[in-house]
């Protein structure tokens, strides 16, 4: 866990508020300066070319996951979530294949279980790519491409920030790869909720 800055305690709640907004402002800052062109551009064509795309992460990374899992599949991706703890794993494992890509989320300390997905979704041929903190993390070593991202916090926790900006710009580029995918989605989805009656705002 990320040491408390022994200065904490003292901060008012405004410069508090203004300290964690420029820590995670840097968070994205560092993250865009880690991701290479090439490291871009090949996570993107590797969400363009499955068939089938898992999600997993634990603790604070299952956050991410769980977002990046609705947001793809509200722009037509096919996206399951793969939940490390549930009693559905081995029969969400046991689907994957070669045509499926799987993205791991995991940070300091690294739960062991999104590790052992990783390696049986590669064991049944599956993609992997990871985002995680950078080459020491043990992701990095089993992942077939690895996005590094900043994780600093003022506090103990590991912040989500850095790795739900690159769910972001996977989304964004994603969507704009295959803007009539995203728009029938979109649409498709669009006539559904009005059936529901869902929204207060029309």
């Amino acid at each position: 866990p990320n040491p408390l800055p022994s200065d904490v305690k003292t901060l008012s709640n405004n410069k508090l508020l203004m300290q964690c907004a420029e820590m995670q402002i840097e968070n994205i800052r560092r993250t865009v300066e880690f991701i290479s062109d090439d490291v871009a551009s090949k996570s993107v064509e590797m969400l363009l070319s499955a068939k089938k795309v898992y999600i997993t992460g634990l603790r604070s990374s299952l956050c991410v996951a769980h977002c990046l899992n609705e947001r793809l599949n509200r722009i037509g991706v096919a996206s399951e979530i793969c939940v490390p703890e549930s009693g559905q794993l081995v029969r969400t494992v046991r689907g994957m294949d070669s045509d499926c890509l799987l993205i791991a989320i995991s940070f300091p300390r690294y739960p062991r279980r999104v590790l052992e997905i990783m390696k049986a979704a590669q064991a049944n041929n599956a993609k992997v790519l990871a985002i995680t903190d950078g080459l020491s993390s043990p992701l990095a070593t089993v992942a077939d491409l690895f996005i590094p991202c900043s994780y600093a916090a003022l506090s103990f926790h590991s912040s989500a920030v850095g790795a739900d900006f690159v769910a972001e710009y996977l989304v964004t580029a994603v969507s704009l790869a295959d803007p009539q995918r995203a728009k029938h989605e979109f649409e498709a989805i669009g006539k559904i909720v009005s059936s529901f009656n869902a929204n207060i705002l029309k």
